[in-house]
């Protein structure tokens, strides 16, 4: 009778394991494809970084969702290209949220992060933009290796409304060089 509590168990033990990695699939890092490299992207707001308690933050100072666009660095005709765009809505409010995103191993790559587009409607700036104007839709224009996005999103502007408590939009940019072997792990601040 022991060895068959202890097989059941360890059937139990396997299929919790397999659930779990499905269901953090997006949480934990996982293998890069050949010629890739994984990047953990540890994302959150200025003020999680502050002494006081991130619970003290009001909600519509931190994340209801994130996107991230990845440009390809490097030499050649993929420089400056979309390589990754995706956004990530979020359940609820947060001040940090942890991003699995597979890239090109070896080049330098620009980073652009947008926390709350949704609260962003028209978006000025660019000669026109599409669908509805908002810049979900100006951001979702952009296509795996598109070339064209970082001078379109510098020159976009739009007036803020913070009305009903609407989450407050916020982005940054950095450059990373991607190791030509193994993964890179970053914590990048959106403001």
């Amino acid at each position: 009778m022991k060895s068959s509590i202890i097989h059941i168990m360890t059937q139990c033990l396997a299929a919790l394991a397999l659930l779990l990695t499905v269901a953090c699939g997006r949480e934990e890092p996982s293998a890069a494809g050949e010629g890739g490299t994984t990047l953990l992207l540890d994302v959150s707001t200025i003020d999680a970084t502050r002494s006081e308690s991130a619970d003290a933050m009001p909600d519509n100072e931190k994340m209801r969702s994130v996107r991230v666009v990845v440009l390809h660095g490097g030499d050649g005709d993929a420089k400056g290209t979309v390589e990754h765009n995706e956004a990530y809505p979020l359940d609820e409010a947060v001040d940090r949220k942890r991003i699995i995103v597979q890239v090109k191993s070896g080049e330098r790559k620009k980073i652009f992060l947008f926390a709350n587009e949704e609260s962003v409607g028209p978006v000025e700036g660019v000669a026109s933009a599409p669908g509805d104007g908002s810049l979900t839709a100006f951001l979702d224009s952009f296509g795996k290796g598109q070339a064209g996005f970082e001078e379109a999103v510098n020159g976009l502007y739009f007036a803020p409304d913070y009305s009903g408590g609407k989450p407050i939009p916020m982005s940054s940019m950095y450059e990373i060089d991607v190791p030509g072997k193994g993964n890179f792990e970053g914590t990048f601040h959106v403001v």
